[in-house]
């Protein structure tokens, strides 16, 4: 009797640490982006649909992060040229390089694409199931959505590809 309770407890412990790291796995609540992607006004929620972690060797020696999130919102969403609030988030004195952009429409222009925008070309972006509709798609390529881009030393780099009418957030994170 003393074994299955110990057991029954060992199980429960390894879920509570799997669901905390599943969890964790979460850029927008990890970095506490939620609040400064748009207008406070916008009244908006977002749901992590999935996040694939492509860390190992690599083709083409993509190291990043892909998540997809649904926004819901009652309201239309506000896109302005003084968002995402980058300075409330990641302006540190110990962060080196910083280079970001607020939201702009898409389809992204070859001076954006020279360096961050490299990651939306892996071949690894097609191999997973929740990415390759991304890849396929080409969003940052389309007209009527947004992007933006924040990087530097010590934060590394992410990208935002905001889809208005799917309502829809796409986010490659590679570790700096």
């Amino acid at each position: 009797m003393k074994i299955i309770i110990l057991v029954s407890l060992l199980l429960l412990m390894l879920l509570v640490i799997v669901f905390l790291i599943f969890q964790r796995n979460d850029i927008i609540i990890q970095k506490n982006i939620h609040d400064y992607l748009f207008e406070k006004n916008s009244n908006y929620i977002i749901k992590k649909k999935c996040y694939v972690d492509f860390i190992g060797l690599s083709i083409d020696g993509s190291v990043f992060d892909f998540y997809e999130y649904d926004i819901v919102s009652k309201n239309e969403m506000k896109v302005t040229d003084k968002h995402p609030e980058y300075e409330k988030i990641f302006f540190h004195e110990n962060i080196k390089n910083l280079e970001f952009s607020y939201w702009k429409q898409t389809p992204i222009n070859n001076l954006d694409s020279l360096f961050y925008f490299q990651m939306l070309q892996s071949v690894n972006l097609k191999k997973k199931e929740c990415p390759s509709e991304f890849f396929k798609q080409k969003y940052w390529e389309k007209e009527g959505n947004f992007y933006s881009y924040i990087g530097g030393y010590t934060i590394g780099s992410y990208i935002f590809i905001y889809i208005p009418n799917d309502k829809k957030l796409f986010v490659v994170y590679k570790k700096g």
